[in-house]
């Protein structure tokens, strides 16, 4: 929200929008940035001022020129019931005389295999015809009747877990690979990360839920089952949002000889996943608009577990990316 606030005003350049690249625009015509309004739920019940401020994002220097519309963005109560969900959406699009409304899902990760608050706003999103966007890794077990549900009523669903940082790397480095029919012995990746999201990822079954995510997809990227593939996520409060994503990737080359690779992204974690959040509600909107339903696979090039009507799906970033600007191409 700091970042579309500071942008309106020609404070900041729109780096890492996609949806802004003149290439893109000529294509389709999206949703302004000065017309979005934002609005959600938060157990906190901050503004939004206080929030960006406590998490330390974007700093409090940069933020003074946006503050006084941030203090007037305050969360809704968390609920836990569709249905009051559900009013919450219909008073919010009736106050601001609202086109659509598309609802993202940005809660923290939750323990798999236990039923809890993303399913519920999922439901109470579709059942009220707004396009539903899971950036997380949470509803596996709900999502085969929230698709159903998705098809009936007509809206478009996209997910699952934003592919940000480490991810997006190993979908960039993994298909190289293949294409040279270089082999992986062994994938190692760590991460080190102290905001919300890593305090979280201690409880070891919100963990294993995150951690596979991560690691579905290089097998597949790959066409093999990697024999070494760990993944860590380990919180480390002193590195807040500044986040420390290190691979090491053991090779097989010609003659069998071994080689290695070694990449330590030291990335910003919400500065990562802002853009693309404030793509995938301009594409949903588009999507929307032209009456499309169900699981939205054009969007793949966004998540590391794309949402799709056939799998297995293509993993590969550069291919993805492809298939997302040929879609943009068919809906002018």
């Amino acid at each position: 929200m700091a970042g579309v606030e500071l942008i309106r005003r020609g404070l900041a350049e729109p780096i890492g929008l996609l949806s802004e690249d003149p290439a893109v625009q000529k294509m389709v015509a999206l949703a302004p940035l000065d017309r979005l309004v934002f609005g959600g739920w938060d157990p906190r019940l901050e503004n939004e001022h206080e929030a960006a401020v406590r998490n330390d994002v974007v700093g409090t220097e940069q933020l003074k020129p946006v503050a006084p519309a941030l203090r007037k963005l305050r969360a809704w109560p968390a609920r836990w019931s569709a249905a009051a969900a559900r009013r919450d959406l219909a008073a919010f699009q009736r106050k601001h005389r609202l086109a659509r409304v598309v609802v993202v899902n940005l809660t923290s990760t939750e323990p798999a295999g236990k039923r809890g608050a993303s399913a519920i706003y999922a439901r109470a999103a579709i059942e009220s015809g707004c396009p539903f966007i899971n950036f997380t890794p949470n509803i596996a077990d709900e999502l085969p009747a929230l698709r159903k549900l998705a098809e009936q009523r007509g809206v478009p669903l996209a997910g699952k877990d934003g592919k940000t940082g480490q991810t997006m790397m190993k979908s960039v480095l993994a298909p190289a690979f293949r294409a040279r029919s270089l082999r992986v012995a062994g994938w190692f990746s760590t991460n080190l990360l102290g905001n919300e999201d890593g305090r979280t990822l201690k409880n070891p079954a919100a963990h294993r839920a995150k951690e596979k995510c991560k690691s579905d997809l290089l097998d597949q990227m790959l066409g093999y089952r990697v024999p070494s593939h760990l993944v860590q996520i380990n919180y480390y409060p002193p590195r807040g949002d500044n986040k420390e994503a290190w691979d090491n990737i053991d090779l097989v080359g010609f003659l069998g000889k071994p080689m290695a690779l070694k990449v330590n992204f030291l990335c910003r974690d919400s500065i990562l996943a802002a853009p693309l959040v404030v793509d995938l509600v301009r594409f949903m909107d588009l999507a929307a608009r032209r009456g499309e339903r169900g699981p939205q696979e054009w969007l793949s090039f966004y998540f590391k577990a794309p949402y799709a009507r056939h799998q297995p799906i293509e993993q590969g970033l550069a291919e993805q990316y492809r298939a997302l600007l040929a879609h943009l191409r068919q809906a002018k």
